[in-house]
């Protein structure tokens, strides 16, 4: 699962949770991390805005984020339709 955030400085953030259901407990275990996107393909980022911008730009405002990959929708329509003409 993952949700934007809003943060105490009024930036935002994406979080994937991890979740982990225990029956005999009842209980529910979950662990957030920031999950900033970097798109396979064209290697534009995600933003707090869920906008996609070029790597090198991205960086330079946000040194030490941490990154996980996969594909910017422009891609993923590229992929879909390059692959379905075939």
């Amino acid at each position: 699962m993952e949700n934007r955030s809003k943060c105490k400085d009024v930036s935002y953030k994406w979080i994937e949770w991890k979740v982990k259901s225990i029956l005999e407990e009842d209980r529910s275990y979950a662990v957030g991390r920031d999950s900033t996107h970097l798109c396979t393909s064209c290697k534009k980022i995600r933003d707090d805005m869920g906008n996609w911008n070029h790597i090198e730009a991205y960086s330079r405002e946000h040194p030490h984020a941490e990154l996980t990959h996969g594909t910017c929708p422009e891609c993923a329509k590229k992929f879909i339709w390059n692959n379905f003409n075939k």
